[in-house]
């Protein structure tokens, strides 16, 4: 046996490479590379207990950090019975690290299905609620093709509840108590061992499939092109606030989706900060370049507040006063407001003009 210390990102072992050593981590923390699942093992795992019964590694192992590493040979079962004859105590510390490592992969397989699960309901539940906030707002849908699709994740594999509290119960266990049976006999040991190997390599197994549902149905939420539940609640956002309606719960449902993304951790961390910058940062008050003219125009538009008269009788009552070159004139920029100007005619005052004024005034606004 020997201690060695592996430097951060460096490779440990590679797939397939023929059995030949059992490592502890001693120190620091080894990725397990599932496909592209990368598995965090801390201090007291067990490194190639999942190889143990095809005597070939089954997955790439590298350094998450400087770590320090126990060796022992390793190339078929009779090489723990001779350990465990020459050095008792790691007939105790052996099979607790495979059973940590077995935790530690329950656990992990768990919560990934748990994310597909909660990422169907995610997905279901609002685009249910846009189809209901567009009817409240009346506004047209936009269609999400995707969404008429999607189904929940198919679970081939069922990770049995006594499984999980087995290795969860044990890994809990200090040394002391479990040297009681482990160190007193050791094919106890090695049974446990090989048994959480085999455990692992199942679950793994089956480890492809929820992957391939969260990468394949994750876009529902937010994807590179922008067909995408992110995209239809802002661009509902937008709409709402332009008939002046409260949108409040347009924005609830956003934070809870952009909450979601943000802890699923299922996306690139510069493409969501990207997306939620341009939400976050979008000036809701700003008009529409093509929208003003209809601001001095159009007397049935939905207005939040007032009857939305005002700016086009005002605007008319000039060009009646003064001619068609006066009036307003509005101009609004994203990030900077609008600005409303007034313009009409500089008259020098005088008692004739201001009779001239008062006549014309109420003859054109009568």
């Amino acid at each position: 046996m020997s201690m060695v210390r592996i430097e951060k990102g460096k490779d440990l072992i590679h797939k397939d490479d023929a059995q030949e050593k059992l490592e502890i981590i001693l120190q620091g923390r080894v990725n397990m590379i599932v496909g592209d699942e990368v598995i965090p093992l801390d201090t007291g795992t067990i490194i190639g207990i999942a190889a143990c019964e095809k005597q070939r590694y089954c997955y790439d192992y590298i350094a998450a950090e400087d770590t320090v590493l126990m060796e022992y040979p390793y190339k078929q079962v009779a090489d723990l019975e001779k350990l465990f004859a020459e050095q008792p105590k790691y007939a105790t510390v052996f099979p607790m690290a495979a059973v940590k490592q077995a935790n530690t992969v329950l656990n992990y397989y768990g919560k990934r299905t748990e994310l597909a699960k909660k990422l169907y309901s995610m997905g279901v539940g609002m685009y249910r609620d846009y189809k209901y906030l567009c009817s409240k707002y009346d506004l047209t849908e936009k269609q999400l093709m995707s969404m008429e699709h999607l189904v929940p994740l198919e679970q081939s594999y069922i990770l049995e509840e006594w499984k999980q509290g087995y290795f969860q119960a044990l890994a809990g266990k200090d040394m002391q108590s479990v040297n009681a049976f482990l160190g007193t006999d050791f094919a106890v040991g090695i049974g446990t061992m090989l048994y959480a190997g085999k455990v692992i390599n199942e679950v793994l197994a089956k480890m492809e499939g929820v992957r391939d549902y969260l990468h394949y149905w994750q876009d529902i939420l937010l994807e590179e092109g922008g067909d995408d539940l992110f995209q239809i609640y802002f661009d509902l956002e937008i709409r709402a606030t332009r008939k002046g309606a409260d949108t409040s719960d347009i924005q609830q449902r956003m934070e809870k989706l952009m909450e979601f993304i943000h802890v699923s951790e299922l996306y690139d961390e510069k493409f969501v900060r990207e997306r939620f910058i341009e939400y976050e940062g979008y000036d809701f008050t700003a008009i529409p370049e093509e929208e003003i003219e209809f601001l001095l125009t159009d007397t049935q538009r939905v207005h939040k507040k007032g009857s939305g008269v005002g700016l086009v009788n005002v605007n008319n009552r000039i060009k009646i006063l003064f001619g068609e070159k006066y009036g307003l004139h509005i101009e609004s920029e994203l990030d900077e407001g609008t600005t409303v100007s007034i313009r009409i005619p500089a008259i020098i005052y005088s008692e004739e003009n201001r009779k001239k004024f008062e006549n014309t005034s109420k003859s054109g606004c009568s």
